[in-house]
């Protein structure tokens, strides 16, 4: 069994970096509109497999960024007030939000 000090020495930094990052604008979507149901189809797991290899670790915040904007740009405005007919396409925003983070939410590009 490892002690907490193998556990700790065992992790990944850039993964946890990439991690918290996710963890950052998460709450910073919460704090700052009123509709951030799209950040439950945020797979962070995903996204990190997909930038490890491929860009260094000081862009992925940005990007991140981005990705984060472009799903909410795609979900209801925070500036809307949801009505009957908003809450009637919110049903087919999601099932959009599912398609362009990939099947079922579980990450862009699988």
């Amino acid at each position: 069994m490892d002690t907490q000090d193998e556990i700790y020495n065992k992790r990944d930094p850039e993964e946890e970096f990439f991690m918290l990052s996710v963890l950052a604008l998460k709450m910073l979507a919460t704090e700052k509109f009123d509709d951030t149901e799209y950040i439950y189809e945020v797979n962070a797991e995903n996204l990190f497999n997909q930038v490890r290899e491929d860009m260094p670790f000081h862009q992925w915040y940005s990007w991140l960024e981005a990705q984060f904007e472009s799903l909410r740009q795609k979900g209801l405005s925070p500036y809307e007030t949801p009505t009957k007919s908003n809450n009637k396409n919110k049903s087919n925003k999601k099932t959009k939000l599912n398609e362009s983070w990939g099947n079922n939410g579980t990450g862009l590009n699988e």
